[in-house]
């Protein structure tokens, strides 16, 4: 809905809702390995639903005076999710007849019930105020109240933002070929908030023993929500009016990342969730591309070239632990290891998001060639190497389209480069 209040002044607001359902289900028969179906054959019935709802309310300013334009935003904006998830699942009383009437309950079956409900609350204002539509003034301003941030000291929190530009072509007398060259500088902030249920006590429902469990993670409500600062510099150049040039540096440093700290089995828990971190990225960003049209054939192409890298400026190693008063020690994080590999993804202050370490390798003689001895055949030491980062430094691509009288033909070349590949199929042969 929309209504103009007068002519420099309107109000709209918005509902939208998207529903979900789903129903799956699983059948092992008899005849399949009885450690995946039992004797008799097992059935699994899942169903589940979820709710997203969106709405705001935004009022809209646009004015000119003399030289200078003002265009202001202000609005209030709600989403709600809701996800609930019910089913059965084990073996069967009658062979391969999948029911859950006929799951057998006094052997090992599973009562599956599982759910949440989010919700954030937000009002937020942008401005943007322009002078002869050449230099430009942006700020921005939201503060989200999210429903994952209960029962802990922080209920809400602000993320700024502000941003110049100028057109310079509409400054200066440019070249006649230079057709548009704007540069741009802008600093921003954005939150995010932390994972569910963790700065309170729950009571996890265990399906295999049916019943009810304390939280193993000790609730932390000193949590703050993430947070990312990040800069940016570029400009965006037209070149004989068909040629588009595009150029971005960006850094960015993110704060607040959530870790897990272990604790001693005497507190009752086996983990507390702390924050700490400062993960520092920078890159570029640029963009060539070409359009003409010469009656009815056109043609464009762009090329587009982005260069990234990342560093970890600090872990969780010396953070205050609200569990033990004591500070915690942890100089490194493995937060993944590839299957049935060797290779763990570790983070380490100094190194990158993406670096992966070796824990075993094949043994060598003093002459560096591999040791197949006889009747012992490989044998392997358990020696920590770095292998290399999963990550790519810099990632291409180009486009190219042609047109003839509303027949369009496109194609798209994409590249990454740098970063090594794991295969766990290649590490088990």
């Amino acid at each position: 809905l929309k209504y103009q209040l007068f002519d420099w002044l309107d109000v709209v607001g918005r509902v939208k809702i998207d529903n979900y359902e789903n129903r799956s289900t699983y059948k092992a028969y008899a005849s399949t390995s009885s450690l995946a179906s039992g004797s008799r054959g097992t059935y699994a019935d899942t169903s589940s639903q979820s709710k997203n709802t969106y709405a705001d309310a935004i009022a809209t300013l646009n004015k000119s005076f003399n030289d200078w334009s003002v265009n202001v935003n202000f609005g209030v904006s709600l989403s709600d999710s809701r996800y609930e998830m019910i089913g059965y699942e084990g073996e069967l009383k009658l062979i391969n007849f999948f029911a859950v009437h006929n799951i057998d309950f006094n052997k090992a079956w599973k009562a599956k019930q599982s759910g949440w409900h989010d919700q954030t609350r937000a009002i937020f204002a942008n401005a943007e105020i322009g002078w002869k539509s050449m230099l430009y003034l942006t700020a921005t301003g939201r503060n989200d109240w999210d429903s994952r941030l209960a029962f802990s000291d922080y209920k809400s929190f602000f993320y700024p933002s502000i941003g110049l530009s100028a057109i310079l072509t509409s400054m200066f007398n440019a070249p006649d070929w230079l057709s548009y060259l704007k540069v741009r500088g802008s600093y921003t902030e954005v939150g995010n908030s932390y994972g569910r249920f963790m700065t309170t006590v729950t009571y996890p429902y265990d399906e295999q023993t049916q019943s009810w469990t304390s939280t193993s993670s000790y609730p932390n409500t000193k949590l703050k929500p993430e947070r990312t600062k990040s800069w940016e510099v570029g400009l965006d150049a037209r070149i004989l009016n068909d040629i588009s040039f595009n150029l971005t540096y960006y850094r960015s440093n993110t704060y607040n990342q959530t870790f897990y700290a272990d604790l001693s089995l005497s507190s009752g828990y086996s983990n507390i969730p702390i924050q700490s971190g400062n993960i520092m990225n920078e890159g570029i960003e640029m963009a060539l591309g070409y359009n003409k049209q010469w009656k009815d054939f056109s043609f464009n192409t762009n090329y587009t070239l982005t260069w990234n890298k990342n560093r970890v400026k600090r872990l969780a190693d010396g953070v205050y632990n609200y569990a033990t008063g004591q500070p915690i020690q942890m100089p490194e994080l493995s937060p993944l290891t590839y299957g049935h590999t060797d290779a763990r993804l570790i983070l380490r202050v100094g190194g990158s998001m993406g670096d992966v370490y070796g824990q075993r390798l094949l043994k060598r003689d003093l002459n560096g060639y591999i040791l197949n001895e006889e009747g012992v055949g490989l044998a392997m030491e358990n020696k920590e190497t770095y292998l290399g980062s999963i990550l790519p430094k810099m990632n291409m691509g180009w486009s190219l389209g042609f047109g003839y009288k509303g027949v369009n033909l496109g194609m798209t070349f994409t590249g990454r480069f740098g970063g090594i590949v794991i295969s766990e199929t290649q590490s088990v042969l």
